[in-house]
C-alpha cells in the first residue's frame, strides 16, 4: 500500500474544481475509489464532487445529496455514487445506505464521513477543505495506490503549501 500527503492552496472555486479534474482523469477501470471529503459547510466539498463527477462524463445537472443522502451517477465506466452524510443522527444509519454492498464496484465520493464513524469502508483517498485567507487550503491523503494516483495528478496542478511524500 502507497500512502502520501499534500496541503495545496485553492484560492478560487477554478482551483476546486482545477484539483478534481486531476483526480478524475486517475480514475482506472476496476479500481473505483472511495473518497471522503470533509470540512466545514461552504468550504469546497460539493464544489469539488461536482466538478470530479463531470470530469469523468456525467453532462446533466449535479444537485447536492444533502437533502436526498445519495445521488447516483450512471457514467461509462459505471456508476458513481455522492453520499452526504450531514444530515445523519447516528453512524448506524450509514447501512440503511447501502453502501458497504457497493464499495468495490462503485466510485464513492462521501461528504461528512465524521457522521458514519466506524460504520464506512476504508477510503482510498482523505479529503480535507478549510478556509485559508480569501480562499481555502486542501489537505489531501492517500491510503492506497489509486488514491496515491490521484494525490500525485492533483499535486502537479495545485500549488503545494506542503508536502509529506509518498511513502511505501
Amino acid at each position: 500500500m502507497t500512502e502520501g500527503c499534500i496541503t495545496v492552496s485553492l484560492p478560487g472555486e477554478q482551483e476546486t474544481r482545477c484539483s478534481a479534474r486531476a483526480a478524475a482523469r486517475q480514475w482506472q477501470p476496476g479500481e473505483p475509489p472511495l473518497i471522503f471529503l470533509s470540512g466545514d459547510l461552504g468550504s469546497g466539498k460539493s464544489t469539488w464532487a461536482r466538478a470530479f463527477i463531470m470530469a469523468l462524463g456525467w453532462q446533466g445537472p449535479v444537485p447536492s445529496p444533502s437533502y436526498t443522502l445519495v445521488e447516483q451517477y450512471p457514467l461509462a465506466q459505471g456508476t458513481l455514487v455522492h453520499v452526504d452524510l450531514y444530515r445523519l443522527a447516528h453512524p448506524a444509519e450509514v447501512e440503511l445506505l447501502g453502501l458497504y454492498e457497493m464499495h468495490g464496484k462503485t466510485t464513492m465520493l462521501v461528504e461528512w464521513p465524521s457522521n458514519g464513524r466506524g460504520q464506512l469502508p476504508r477510503p482510498d483517498m482523505l479529503l480535507r477543505f478549510a478556509w485559508y485567507q480569501q480562499g481555502r487550503l486542501l489537505r489531501a491523503r492517500s491510503l492506497t495506490k489509486p488514491g496515491t494516483r490521484m494525490l500525485a495528478a492533483m499535486a502537479a496542478v495545485c500549488p503545494a503549501r506542503g508536502y509529506s511524500g509518498m511513502a511505501s
